[in-house]
């Protein structure tokens, strides 16, 4: 999943809208036109879509425009974090406590925080 994708779903929870919610506030007939966009798919792509999303999903477009092009667009740390806790999570069936807090002290040594 790359990171155009990923923002439209998170602008989409945020908003707590289904994908056919989305699809229909962006002027798509179905949410098989959102996703062929969010997959880009799209071979016509026009700025009026662009636009369209955009305001669908409440964000600047230039935002949607920079995930697009694969660009950080500010949600890598929450992302980082959700993995994070899951790692952490799944290696406290393995470890001890103690042991669990070594490792994490190890992962974000050598990933940063």
């Amino acid at each position: 999943m790359d990171s155009f994708r990923l923002y439209i779903q998170k602008r989409q929870r945020e908003l707590g809208l289904s994908e056919n919610q989305l699809a229909k506030r962006a002027g798509f007939k179905s949410s098989s036109g959102l996703n062929r966009f969010m997959n880009q798919e799209t071979k016509d792509l026009k700025m009026s879509t662009f636009l369209r999303i955009a305001k669908a999903l409440e964000t600047p477009a230039e935002q949607l425009v920079l995930a697009y092009q694969g660009k950080d667009v500010g949600f890598d740390a929450e992302i980082k974090e959700d993995f994070y806790r899951c790692f952490m999570s799944a290696l406290g069936r393995y470890f001890s406590p103690e042991e669990l807090k070594e490792k994490a002290r190890q992962v974000r040594e050598k990933y940063g925080d």
